[in-house]
């Protein structure tokens, strides 16, 4: 229940070991609880990226929007700052105590190299929640510079005997380890 409390913590209680002070053994505080707080607690519990994030091409971030608190919240934006600077919010209808939501945006147009990413849960404060300092996370991405395609053969295989004079099915994988996109024609 809700109030203060003295609380005593008392070391060696029923004066088993003797020792060099024995009037040292106790001590009290006093310790106030208070009623839980009826409200939703929004925070950026993870973001990660979806695939290779290419210079010049579009790239997937995803966001995980979490409510720990202890109530639901109504609607609200989060907001997409890059490199600390805002670039666009985003609706959240409503999100339940306990439960989170994952969203995909996509990157267009960014430059090569290592970018700043923050998302921020009720970005413009509209929510009143019990912890306000908690709702935005950081966390830095690469975008690769985009490069010739590097194609290796991996692996060729038959998938039935082979046989002098019969038409034989091949199978071949074929890997890209460079960046750009290619097409493949196959005779």
């Amino acid at each position: 229940s809700t109030g203060t409390r003295n609380i005593k913590f008392k070391a060696d209680y029923n004066s088993q070991i003797a020792e060099s002070n024995e009037g040292n053994n106790e001590r009290e505080e006093q310790f106030t609880w208070q009623s839980p707080q009826n409200k939703p607690d929004l925070i950026i519990e993870d973001i990660w990226q979806s695939g290779n994030l290419i210079s010049g091409q579009d790239g997937d971030l995803n966001v995980k929007i979490a409510n720990i608190g202890n109530a639901n919240a109504g609607g609200f934006y989060y907001g997409l700052y890059i490199d600390g600077v805002y670039n666009n919010k985003f609706w959240v209808t409503s999100l339940s105590s306990g439960n989170y939501i994952t969203s995909t945006i996509t990157f267009k147009n960014v430059a090569a190299g290592s970018h700043n990413i923050k998302f921020k849960a009720d970005y413009d404060n509209q929510i009143a929640e019990s912890n306000e300092g908690n709702n935005e996370r950081e966390e830095s991405f690469i975008w690769q510079t985009i490069t010739k395609p590097d194609l290796i053969v991996e692996d060729i295989w038959a998938s039935s005997d082979l046989i002098a004079g019969k038409p034989s099915n091949l199978t071949f994988t074929i890997r890209n380890n460079g960046g750009r996109l290619f097409q493949i024609y196959t005779e």
